[in-house]
């Protein structure tokens, strides 16, 4: 305020020094004035008016200096003002700043700690788990000689027998066990001869077709030399000599016919043969098991087991 009012008397000061005359006010009476030259020319109305109108220009020119003067020194003293604000801002913004960051720090070294601890917790868990899982495959082993270090196998062992022969007897019929067993026994056998005389009839039925073969070419070439015959009693010498030659080939395919037919048969002869020897494997194999099974019901085969083979 002060230097406001300063710069207002200096810009009065100097507009005192260059400013002309005011003009008189109504009540004031003109005064003679010397000058040099001869005496002074009354101002005319234009002139009075053109010199109030400059002194006026000159006052409103002056005041406008001092306003914006007062203007400048408003706007900087509220810049500063609002740059202190903006430092006491800036400041606490900083502080903040400082703050958070501290947090930030704080909270990844917890984040790397439970990181850490949980890779520890990891890595404790599958450790332990290669410990159980190593444990568990030897507990079979390490039992199992447990029990050889004590001898509890061979204490249990007559009970253990025992128990079974128990069980057995309880809850299983002896006689249909070994019945069951004994067909178990003798299905080989018996499957065995099922395909011998498969095979039997399927050479029985071949056998049996190559003589009616046999046995019709034979029948063919019969007609045929009968033929031949009368074809010569007529003078047909040439159709007799080849009917009779057509009736010999017959004859003589109908023999090798009926010679491979023959050895068919001797061959599921030779098959049949087997049949009594398989029924009589699978009667011992099913006495022998039915026997294993229920010994003081059933007795052992003639021949023993095995005398087939």
């Amino acid at each position: 305020a002060s230097s406001a009012a300063g710069a207002v008397a200096s810009s009065e000061q100097g507009a005192g020094a260059r400013q002309p005359p005011e003009p008189l006010a109504e009540d004031e009476e003109p005064f003679q004035v010397l000058v040099r030259g001869g005496p002074v020319k009354e101002p005319t109305p234009l002139e009075t008016i053109a010199r109030s109108a400059t002194a006026a220009a000159m006052s409103a020119q002056a005041s406008a200096s001092v306003a914006a003067s007062v203007t400048s020194e408003a706007n900087a003293r509220r810049a500063a003002e609002a740059a202190d604000d903006a430092a006491v801002g800036a400041e606490g913004a900083t502080l903040d700043t400082r703050r958070v960051a501290a947090r930030l720090k704080e909270a990844r070294s917890r984040e790397e700690l439970a990181q850490n601890s949980a890779a520890d917790a990891a890595a404790a868990a599958t450790a332990a788990y290669r410990r159980a899982e190593s444990y568990l495959q030897n507990l079979d082993q390490v039992a199992a000689q447990l029990v050889d270090a004590t001898g509890f196998e061979e204490k249990l062992a007559p009970v253990y027998k025992a128990v079974q022969e128990w069980k057995m007897a309880v809850l299983h019929d002896p006689v249909k066990e070994g019945r069951k067993a004994g067909v178990q026994a003798a299905r080989p056998y018996e499957q065995q001869l099922l395909k011998i005389e498969t095979k039997v009839g399927e050479v029985h039925q071949r056998a049996a077709w190559l003589s009616d073969q046999a046995r019709g070419l034979r029948s063919a070439g019969a007609e045929l030399a009968a033929r031949a015959v009368a074809k010569q009693a007529a003078g047909d010498l040439l159709g007799a000599r080849g009917d009779m030659m057509r009736s010999h080939e017959m004859v003589s395919q109908a023999a090798q016919t009926e010679e491979i037919g023959s050895e068919l048969q001797k061959k599921a002869e030779e098959q049949n043969e087997q049949v009594p020897l398989y029924v009589f494997a699978a009667q011992n194999a099913a006495q022998e098991a039915v026997h294993r099974y229920a010994p003081d019901l059933f007795a052992r085969p003639p021949l023993g087991r095995g005398a087939f083979l």
